[in-house]
C-alpha cells in the first residue's frame, strides 16, 4: 500500500531536472562564447542582490502555504520550494536585467541561484519537518 505523496513525488522531481538543464545550458553557452568569441564581457552587476530579495519574498510565501499542509516528504518539498522560488525570482529578474551575455547569466544568475538553492534547501528542510 502506497501513500498518495509517495506516488506524487516522482512527477514532482521534474522541476529539479529542468533546473539542471538550465544550469547545463548556461554553462554550455558560456563555453561556446569562450570558443567562438574573442571578447567576453565581465560585468556581474547587482542582479544577485535583486535575486536574493525576490527569492526571500517568494520562499516566505511558499513556507506559509506549506506549513499549513504538512508535506509528506519534507526534503522533496524543500527542494521544490527552493526551485520554484528561484524560478519565479529569475523570471522576475528577466524584466529588469539588461545584460544577457553568457558570462553575466552564468556568474550572476546561475551561481547565485545555486548558492541560494543550497542555502534555502537546508533552511526549508528544517522548517518543514513535523
Amino acid at each position: 500500500m502506497r501513500f498518495p505523496e509517495e506516488s506524487f513525488s516522482k512527477s514532482v522531481r521534474f522541476p529539479l531536472i529542468f533546473a539542471s538543464f538550465w544550469i547545463l545550458y548556461s554553462v554550455c553557452m558560456f563555453g561556446l562564447d569562450l570558443i567562438l568569441e574573442e571578447k567576453i564581457q565581465t560585468h556581474i552587476g547587482k542582479c544577485w542582490i535583486i535575486l536574493s530579495i525576490i527569492n526571500l519574498l517568494f520562499a516566505g510565501y511558499g513556507i506559509l502555504i506549506l506549513r499549513t499542509g504538512k508535506p509528506g516528504n519534507p526534503i522533496l518539498a524543500a527542494a521544490i520550494l527552493s526551485i520554484f522560488s528561484l524560478a519565479f525570482a529569475n523570471f522576475f529578474l528577466k524584466f529588469f536585467c539588461i545584460d544577457q551575455s553568457s558570462f553575466h547569466i552564468l556568474f550572476s544568475h546561475v551561481s547565485s541561484s545555486l548558492i541560494l538553492f543550497l542555502f534555502s534547501f537546508f533552511i526549508f528542510k528544517n522548517i518543514l519537518k513535523w
